[in-house]
Formats: C-alpha cells, sequence, structure tokens
C-alpha cells in the first residue's frame, strides 16, 4: 500500500491518497480515526438524504450496526464542532464512542473467493468544521472532493460561460441535469439535503420558455411559473423533485 497523506494551502480538510494491491483473504482493512467528540449518534449520507445512527453498542440492534453503509460522507459532532469522513469510492463506515472509521478493502471467501483482489485506487479526508454538518455544509464539502476541478487545454464552450442552473439556498442541491428521453427539453432532478422544510429557487442560465414539475418517467405534471429566469417550490425534508424545462 502506498499512501500520500495530503494537506494543500487554504485547504479545509486532510486527504489520504490511497493505491493498494490487494491479495489477503478473512481480512478487513479500516482507516479509524480517534476524535475530539462524542456523542450518542453519528450521521451518514444516503442516497438523497442523510441518517443518523447510534455510536454505542447498549442494544442488540445497536450491536448489529458495527458497519453501516454511507454514501459520500459520515459525521460525528457534538454541540459546536465536529469531524466529517469524506471518501470518494468507499461505502462502508462504523462509529464507536470517539472513533470515526471507514472500510477499505476486505477479504471474504463468500459468496467470492477473490473479491477485491487486485490494485484499488481511492481517496478519504477528515473535514473538521464548526457547528454541525449542516452548519459546515458537509454535503456540498463531500461532493466536491468527490468531482475536483479538472483543467483542460483550449478556451470553453460558450456553454459553460455561466451555469446552466444554480439553487438556492445551500441545502438545495441539484443532482442531475439531462436532456429529455424524447429530445423535447432537459430535466433538472435536485433535492433537500438537510430534512428542513423550506422554498427552493432554481434559476436558469439559459433561456427558458416554460417548466413543468415532472417525475422519474419526465412525464409533465404540473406547470410552474416562470419568474426572472427562475421557478421557486417548496419543499419537504430530503424530497427530491424534478423540473422539465424547454
Amino acid at each position: 500500500m502506498t499512501q500520500t497523506v495530503r494537506l494543500d494551502a487554504e485547504s479545509d480538510r486532510l486527504e489520504f491518497h490511497t493505491v493498494l494491491d490487494w491479495r489477503d483473504r478473512r481480512t478487513l482493512v479500516k482507516a479509524v480515526f480517534p476524535v475530539n467528540a462524542r456523542a450518542k449518534e453519528a450521521t451518514y449520507e444516503t442516497m438523497f438524504g442523510a441518517v443518523a445512527r447510534p455510536t454505542h453498542a447498549n442494544t442488540d440492534a445497536d450491536l448489529a450496526q458495527y458497519e453501516v453503509p454511507g454514501h459520500r460522507w459520515a459525521d460525528l459532532s457534538e454541540p459546536g464542532f465536529g469531524v466529517s469522513l469524506l471518501s470518494d469510492a468507499r461505502y462502508g463506515f462504523s462509529t464507536f464512542e470517539d472513533k470515526l472509521a471507514i472500510s477499505l478493502v476486505r477479504g471474504t471467501l463468500s459468496p467470492d473467493r477473490t473479491a477485491d483482489i487486485g490494485e484499488h485506487r481511492f481517496a478519504y479526508a477528515l473535514y473538521p468544521h464548526a457547528g454541525s454538518w449542516i452548519e459546515a455544509d458537509t454535503t456540498a464539502a463531500a461532493a466536491r472532493f468527490n468531482r475536483p476541478v479538472m483543467w483542460t487545454a483550449g478556451a470553453p464552450n460558450p456553454v459553460l460561460d455561466q451555469s446552466l442552473v444554480s439553487a438556492s439556498p445551500a441545502n438545495t442541491v441539484i443532482d442531475t441535469i439531462k436532456p429529455a428521453e424524447d429530445g423535447d427539453g432537459w430535466l433538472v432532478r435536485f433535492y433537500e439535503s438537510t430534512g428542513a422544510q423550506g422554498e427552493a429557487r432554481l434559476t436558469f442560465g439559459v433561456a427558458v420558455g416554460e417548466a413543468w414539475l415532472s417525475n422519474t418517467l419526465e412525464d409533465r405534471l404540473e406547470p410552474l411559473t416562470l419568474d426572472n429566469g427562475g421557478v421557486t417550490l417548496r419543499l419537504r425534508g430530503f424530497q427530491i423533485a424534478t423540473i422539465r424545462v424547454r
């Protein structure tokens, strides 16, 4: 295993970039961080949301959660401060008391005796912060870690001179922008990321003449009112919404 521990100038996170040639069996490798925070629950990102789970083993149900799934981050926070553990390609986490951990690779024999054998390249990062994961905008920090800025030679296409669509407030997260399957317009899928209901505002950076509330089948369900190049919707906590525009 070769690991580069990286702290960029002005960065708010400590990164661990790893290359691992894995051959072992009956072994689980985890990175464990004892942190200066204690709480009854830790929080883990799920697809389009987050869920809190216990950091103790008081019951059989608690004990069964020795490892839990997470999407791009896990967080352990007490009032005033906390630490988020960001991941770009590993999705098993655990938190017991003050120890925040991520599973890196394993050597199971069933159902596949060769599971995980070979070379792995992945990265994870520690993101200490003031306040809770919501106040620290951990979801955005994890998204930036998963999709770093990529550089290329040449001038950008004019369509990239401005954002196709932007969202506010910060807990409104745009997940997908795609052409409509029937070729008539395009879709924007977004969600509320903190569990708090409120108004979400989408502002389009390109000319939009019509907008509809839609679904995963891309049906036009309900026309939406365009106001100053955007639309406003009220979302429930963790609600997913899709808008179709042309």
